[in-house]
């Protein structure tokens, strides 16, 4: 493997949505929510989505459906799709219904719209798109919770 793709490989881990968006969660949470609301959702978006959907990948790739964990077959994103979109909507109505802070139910929602367009474009192969949703996915969290606190002043 080339040192490009070597980087290549190791950047998309880092920024992988199941790595990466937990990460930027807990820490905006931790910021303007305090260290306990910011565990208590975070660990509510990974019991309800994050987990759901890997033990979804994993179970896949064990019976041979998928060729591996990323889900980098084209033909299989769709149906990954809609179950990441039924976990986020799930983790939304738990967070509701448990009454934590929105700014998590926003996330997702986000999250929600994010994946529903990435879900269309699906095809497009290049790397800058792959981490432009990324990146988009941490900045709707950021902002959200900025327009959030400007909103309650």
């Amino acid at each position: 493997m080339s040192r490009k793709e070597q980087l290549a490989t190791t950047l998309s881990v880092c920024g992988h949505p199941f790595l990466f968006s937990p990460v930027i969660a807990l820490l905006a949470g931790c910021r303007f929510l305090g260290p306990i609301e910011a565990v208590v959702g975070l660990m509510t978006v990974l019991l309800f989505c994050l987990l759901p959907a890997s033990l979804y990948i994993l179970r896949k790739v064990r019976a041979g459906v998928w060729s591996d964990l990323d889900v980098s077959a084209r033909k299989d994103r769709p149906q990954l799709f809609v179950v990441g979109l039924g976990c986020l909507l799930l983790t939304v109505l738990v967070l509701m219904l448990t009454q934590q802070p929105m700014v998590y139910a926003r996330g997702c929602l986000a999250a929600m719209l994010l994946q529903s367009r990435s879900s269309t474009t699906y095809s497009i192969r290049s790397v800058r798109w792959a981490w432009a949703r990324r990146a988009g996915g941490a900045v709707a969290v950021v902002l959200e919770r900025l327009i959030s606190r400007a909103s309650s002043y």
